[in-house]
């Protein structure tokens, strides 16, 4: 099995680099609320990206367009300005990301083991990089094993990112397994392109039930994500 991590809320906790953010602009608000513009923002990753595939967007206003329209959901018109300055304040607060205790000792066996895996994220490349290195991914994962849709030149869901992930490893799609959060980016495309898939749900996000698709398997937190993925393992030794 070749297993591929989402990189943003798969492996780390992107919330909390958000929740910084937040306090920081907006000040204290109810929990509840800064969950949900959270969330909001994060299932609209997926029609963002389909409109910078189509032109529609540029890449570097993704985050801006889906901060706006998560809080238009409150009735808020957030000025494009303070969507900026949110989001200049988020990229301040990525240089404070860290993979769990758990997740780096599961990556560490990973690597003693002979698993081979790889990270597949969206993203600008000099963006995603400074997580790749912030995080200290490279000393998990082979360099060809990390693939950012900036330096490719496809993003998930299309399949096309897929095939690059499977030449590189020389893996058939049966084979690979995509492992990531975002129901409609991560799942949906691995679905399309035969992978198998694994669905992190931290936040309670959607109902799969209402979907045209479905995941083989979903985890509810890292900790329920990692015994999932040590299981297949064992049950494939």
């Amino acid at each position: 099995m070749f297993l591929f991590f989402d990189l943003d809320d798969t492996l780390y906790d992107q919330y909390l680099p958000f929740e910084a953010a937040y306090l920081d602009i907006f000040g204290d608000t109810p929990r509840e609320k800064m969950n949900d513009i959270f969330v909001k923002s994060r299932r609209l990753a997926g029609q963002a990206y389909a409109m910078v595939d189509r032109g529609e967007l540029a890449p570097g206003e993704v985050y801006c367009y889906r901060l706006i329209r998560a809080f238009e959901t409150y009735g808020v018109k957030l000025p494009h300005a303070i969507a900026h300055t949110f989001r200049d304040a988020y990229d301040k607060t990525q240089s404070r990301i860290a993979l769990s205790e758990r997740m780096k000792a599961f990556l560490g066996y990973l690597c003693d083991v002979g698993v081979r895996f790889g990270c597949m994220s969206n993203g600008p490349g000099p963006h995603q990089r400074h997580k790749v290195e912030v995080l200290g991914l490279s000393d998990y994962f082979e360099p060809e094993a990390i693939i950012i849709s900036g330096e490719v030149g496809c993003a998930k869901p299309v399949v096309d990112i897929y095939r690059v992930a499977e030449e590189r490893f020389g893996a058939a799609p049966s084979d690979c397994m995509m492992v990531g959060d975002a129901y409609d980016i991560d799942i949906r495309g691995a679905l399309r392109a035969g992978w198998q898939t694994l669905w992190i749900d931290r936040r309670g996000e959607t109902n799969p039930a209402e979907r045209d698709f479905h995941p083989h398997y979903t985890a509810r937190s890292e900790e329920e994500m990692i015994a999932t993925l040590e299981r297949l393992l064992r049950e494939k030794a």
